[in-house]
């Protein structure tokens, strides 16, 4: 007869784990304290390097990772690579402070399953992480508008934008 293997506890598989990677001290605090705030997330796992949080996430399941694109020592699109190859997070958000459509397309290219950029409000980022758990998309305003610049091209140019000044 088979084994069967023992269910995780229930507090450990309704919660929400997520690891954050970046360099700015803090910021990582602050994250982590609206993070424990907020229900439903288990205490987070924050690192500033990126080899020590790769290395001491070996065995550990994430259903988030945070990725700073800017981290010292690494590049973060080599470590959002590397935490997909790995499978170590369900989802690798990357998390970091450019909203610049080359920037936002490069890091989803590179695996990112998600998009937030740091100047947009932490609360909605707990909120989006939650609902990217339920299975919607994880991207941050800027984010999107970024995405949709590319796909619309140029702002078309306003009806009144070849209007003499007697006609405006």
């Amino acid at each position: 007869m088979p084994v069967k293997p023992e269910p995780l506890p229930a507090a450990a598989s309704s919660q929400i784990r997520v690891a954050i990677i970046d360099d700015d001290v803090d910021l990582l605090r602050l994250l982590e304290m609206v993070i424990e705030a907020t229900p439903g997330f288990a205490k987070p796992l924050v690192f500033s390097d990126a080899k020590t949080a790769f290395r001491k996430l070996a065995n550990i399941p994430l259903d988030f990772a945070l990725v700073d694109l800017a981290i010292p020592g690494d590049s973060g699109l080599r470590l959002i690579r590397r935490f997909v190859e790995s499978r170590q997070a369900s989802q690798v958000v990357a998390f970091t402070g450019s909203d610049d459509e080359p920037t936002v397309l490069e890091a989803l290219k590179a695996g990112a399953s998600g998009y937030w950029v740091k100047t947009e409000s932490l609360v909605e980022l707990t909120q989006a992480l939650q609902r990217a758990h339920r299975g919607e998309p994880l991207l941050s305003a800027a984010a999107y508008q970024a995405i949709l610049s590319r796909i619309q091209g140029p702002p078309r140019p306003s009806v009144f934008e070849n209007l003499s000044k007697a006609e405006t």
